[in-house]
């Protein structure tokens, strides 16, 4: 009898190997030669917010679409949020003036990769889901 564990184990082998590389890959990207950037530096130190755990157990329960989705919308999303974040700073920041006082000046020098990083990853999940969704309708047909 097959549990749900061992079922596709080839496949969830190879998305598991998949996942590992991008995800150690972008660790140690973060930890070496992307270190003094914002978002890399931010995800490095948090571990990527342990996304990698969640790709884990989808893998084991067969959910790899959705692992995937979220594989990539980290790998996406990082690049993505150092890009944006950066540029929406260095616009935010351009428009500093002597007369602000320090709550507006420290305001304007937020970085917002984090956040883009995070939206990132919620749009694939919703992707992914909306994907697994319109597959399965159209199997049954």
């Amino acid at each position: 009898m097959n549990s749900i564990l061992t079922r596709n184990l080839k496949k969830k082998i190879i998305c598991c190997i998949v996942g590992v590389i991008i995800y150690l890959g972008l660790q140690a990207l973060s930890m070496t030669l992307l270190k003094d950037v914002y978002t890399f530096r931010w995800m490095a130190d948090h571990l990527y917010c342990y996304t990698w755990i969640i790709v884990i157990v989808l893998i084991a329960f067969d959910q790899t679409l959705l692992s995937y989705c979220i594989i990539f919308g980290n790998l996406f999303g990082t690049i993505i949020g150092e890009v944006l974040g950066s540029f929406i700073k260095n616009q935010r920041m351009g428009n500093i003036t002597t007369n602000m006082n320090i709550g507006e000046i420290e305001y304007r020098s937020l970085h917002h990769g984090v956040l883009i990083w995070f939206v990132t990853i919620i749009l694939f999940i919703g992707a992914g889901i909306a994907a697994k969704k319109f597959t399965s309708k159209m199997a049954k047909k």
